[in-house]
């Protein structure tokens, strides 16, 4: 906390110099809009009282429970119906399911939107699987990415001033740090919003995010009803994959989030290593941009860095249409080839270079700048994979990848020994081949699987349902892997994730054991050591903070 004190005042003492410096050469602090709105006039929310919270949770339940109960009933109707049909005829549910769906999508929607905090995030996730979720769920719950209403302008100031500039203390005001400041935030999301800003003096137009305040209980509350949710048995027989251990994992990860001085130093950390190459330390051109903090202006609630103009990956089909790109034409399959490439290989270098990437890649945290690029945005959510993990996964992506295209001559006992031993465990009775395959679909769009599996997550036959469990850290690696399959699924692109990544990942393999030999091992406990040890410093300075 002494550490975090001097910091604040050494960013305080700056910004006042800079302020006096612009005045005493002629130059202005503009009103920015001070005389509209006044930081006097902020009303500031009080934390979620115990009764709030279990309203809140009685709230969820009980819009939700219909809806369950419905599909349920459905589902008992289908299973009598084929039960009694002793003729064959077969009774068709398929209009039934689907206006089952495209109802209950209405009323899940609405009950986010209303509830609010990480619902929205579950929402934006449930968005972009298109493979997994009916395709109403995904039309319906992708307006929710830009659709979080915003906070109170005198309120996002009041934060500025208290969390960013401490003007109790210094007495700098906004006006002093910014000339220009939009009250209407450029993007609003479940823990923060972003404004735009011009930093007086310099003129460097800057994009400030300010974190809503009381809102840590709330999600770390919604986010343990949605764990609880996705652990009731039925649900957690009816999707491929574990969502029970995704939410758990998301839950464990979301206390960093709160703490923008963390996410500041992964964002420039993650930046930095996009920009080098890791072998020779000299420049590369990232695959994507990633904005850079401003120096001196991050505090736990509230940060500055570049502002990037464009529009998110949701609005791409706007963008293409402004740029006279028409769907499905050669134009666009080119515009989402380069997309993919562009994250295609930032996710491969952060997660095979490094370990260290963004664990958050849904469709509003992907711009689509100015020139047609891709720019990657919000690290409050990121993850750090182990030395052992992050080798094991360059092993794996590069043998999917040298696969021959006839699924009868793969090596199927080479793959499933190696998805193993990152720690992914099957249901019994299932054989390597279902490791194989899994291995494939996770890493690999091809149509075709070992074993005549389905690469259809909805499948019966799918074989993620031969997974009985994969490892925390793995989750957001999957987050990743998904993003770009269902990008994939959206354009209709033949696209191979473990081709994309081979080149990585024999680097990453060639270089791992030049230092192997160059230097002893590290004992084996070293790593989980470490991991914890991060955790921990993590949640120490999150609590510190609050």
């Amino acid at each position: 906390r002494r550490a975090s004190e001097r910091a604040a005042g050494m960013r305080a003492r700056a910004l006042v110099g800079e302020v006096k410096a612009e005045v005493e050469a002629g130059g202005r602090s503009a009103s920015v809009g001070a005389a509209a709105v006044s930081t006097d006039e902020a009303v500031w929310p009080e934390p979620l009282t115990a009764s709030e919270r279990i309203r809140r949770a009685a709230s969820f339940w009980g819009a939700l429970a219909p809806v369950l109960a419905r599909y349920q009933w459905l589902q008992t109707r289908e299973e009598l119906a084929s039960v009694a049909d002793v003729k064959g005829t077969g009774a068709d549910f398929s209009d039934d399911w689907e206006a089952l769906h495209e109802d209950s999508a209405v009323r899940i929607r609405e009950t986010l939107e209303r509830l609010q905090g990480f619902y929205v995030k579950s929402g934006q996730l449930v968005s972009t699987r298109v493979d997994l979720f009916p395709p109403a769920f995904a039309r319906e719950l992708a307006a929710m990415q830009d659709s979080v209403p915003p906070m109170d302008p005198a309120l996002a100031r009041a934060v500025v001033e208290r969390e960013l500039l401490e003007t109790p203390r210094t007495g700098v005001r906004l006006e002093d740090a910014f000339s220009e400041f939009d009250d209407e935030p450029v993007g609003s999301a479940s823990v923060a919003q972003v404004h735009r800003a011009v930093l007086a003096g310099s003129g460097r137009e800057v994009a400030v995010k300010v974190q809503r305040p009381a809102v840590e209980p709330k999600m770390l509350g919604d986010v343990g009803n949605l764990t609880s949710l996705f652990g009731l048995p039925f649900l957690r027989e009816a999707f491929p994959v574990d969502y029970y251990v995704v939410f758990s994992e998301l839950g464990a990860q979301l206390v960093q989030e709160f703490d923008f001085t963390i996410e500041a130093r992964n964002q420039e950390i993650i930046r930095g290593r996009l920009g080098k190459d890791p072998a020779t330390g000299r420049p590369r051109v990232s695959p994507v941009r990633v904005p850079a903090v401003v120096d001196g202006m991050v505090a736990p609630r509230c940060m500055v860095m570049d502002f990037v103009r464009g529009v998110p990956l949701s609005r791409a089909g706007e963008e293409m249409a402004k740029r006279g790109i028409e769907p499905g034409s050669p134009e666009s399959k080119l515009f989402g080839r380069k997309l993919l490439s562009s994250l295609t290989q930032a996710f491969g270098c952060m997660i095979l270079e490094d370990g260290l990437f963004h664990a958050d890649p849904h469709p509003g945290n992907i711009f689509i700048d100015e020139d047609g690029a891709c720019a990657l945005l919000d690290f409050g959510q990121t993850k750090q994979l182990s030395e052992t993990t992050r080798r094991a996964l360059a092993r794996l992506v590069l043998l999917v990848a040298e696969q021959p295209d006839d699924v009868a001559d793969v090596d199927t006992e080479a793959i499933a020994t190696l998805i193993k031993s990152i720690g992914v465990t099957f249901v019994d009775g299932a054989d390597e081949v279902a490791g194989a395959a899994a291995a494939m679909w996770l890493f690999d769009s091809r149509p075709e699987l070992p074993g005549g599996y389905d690469a259809s997550e909805l499948s019966a036959n799918s074989p993620a349902l031969a997974i009985a469990s994969f490892p925390r850290e793995m989750v957001f690696v999957g987050r990743s892997t998904v993003l770009i399959r269902g990008i994939t699924a959206r354009l209709g692109l033949s696209w191979s994730l473990a081709r994309q990544w081979a080149p990585i990942a024999r680097r990453v393999l060639e270089e791992g054991a030049s230092t192997e030999a160059a230097a002893p091992a590290a004992p084996r406990w070293i790593e989980p050591v470490l991991a914890a040890l991060s955790r921990l410093a993590a949640a120490l300075r999150a609590r510190a903070a609050a």
